[in-house]
């Protein structure tokens, strides 16, 4: 990678040393490629000779993991056809077979399986796969919401009432994931909790939302007028003119979807769909 060229704060992230480096990024900006160079230069440095089976890194997949192995064993081999000679480079490019490089979840689990003795079970360890951790979460969201049920009725009938029973469940399923992703999420909650329950907050919060639905209304009904000028031509009539004997209205309104508005309307032969 010498041929690489660096930007001022990839250079900081490779070349600083005595302290923590904490690199965040947009993905494909480079990270794992700064990463990696960043532990060849460690691991290179024949003055302070750190052994690369000394070396842990932990990634989120599989994958990941798999792919910085063999980075790292190129970017050794490239090193060592410009140095062939070199017994440290030569050392290093075998010890790094041994380097700790895996996801975070086989890491920490060798690391319980190394300090057994520390815990009352001995055995039966083993990494949760995401299909049965999905279903062991869904079984604990029901048993919570039963429990509100239990003792918390009006609370708990204000939440089935504002969402279905999928839709509630996903909301939970997608909130505890959202929230394990947060370095604090107590701190999350209190914020969140006080945009609605201080009443100054919570006003401008629903003027804001009044304000927004008040100007998709006027674009949704300048649409509406912009279409019935358009069906007037075409038919020679209104698309709400029932008493024209020529022309069939079986259908015509305003839908909201997401974030689009769309005036759809549904004659004998033909169907238009604007959207907004």
């Amino acid at each position: 990678m010498a041929d690489t060229k660096w930007t001022k704060e990839q250079e900081r992230a490779i070349s600083d040393r005595g302290k923590g480096i904490i690199v965040s990024a947009a993905a494909g900006s480079g990270k794992t490629t700064v990463l990696i160079e960043r532990m060849i230069q460690l691991l290179s440095d024949e003055k302070n000779k750190i052994p690369a089976d000394r070396l842990l890194a932990v990634t989120f997949t599989k994958e990941a993991a798999s792919s910085m192995k063999e980075k790292l064993s190129r970017a050794f081999d490239e090193q060592l056809r410009r140095d062939p000679e070199n017994k440290w480079l030569l050392s290093q490019q075998n010890l790094i077979q041994l380097a700790r490089i895996s996801t975070i979840n086989s890491f920490c689990l060798d690391l319980v399986k190394s300090n057994l003795h520390e815990f009352d079970f001995q055995g039966g360890l083993d990494i949760l796969d995401d299909s049965v951790q999905n279903l062991i979460l869904q079984e604990a969201i029901t048993q919570a919401y039963e429990k509100l049920c239990e003792e918390d009725y009006e609370s708990y009938k204000l939440l089935k009432n504002a969402f279905a029973d999928k839709t509630l469940n996903e909301i939970t399923d997608n909130l505890y994931k959202f929230m394990r992703s947060l370095p604090f999420p107590e701190r999350w909650i209190a914020e969140v909790h006080k945009n609605f329950t201080d009443d100054k907050i919570f006003d401008s919060f629903i003027k804001d939302n009044i304000c927004v639905a008040q100007t998709k209304l006027k674009e949704a009904f300048s649409m509406y007028e912009v279409f019935e000028e358009y069906v007037k031509c075409f038919y020679g009539c209104s698309v709400l003119d029932q008493r024209n004997d020529h022309i069939s209205i079986r259908s015509c309104g305003i839908f909201f979807h997401k974030n689009h508005i769309a005036v759809k309307y549904t004659g004998i032969d033909h169907t238009f769909s604007f959207y907004l």
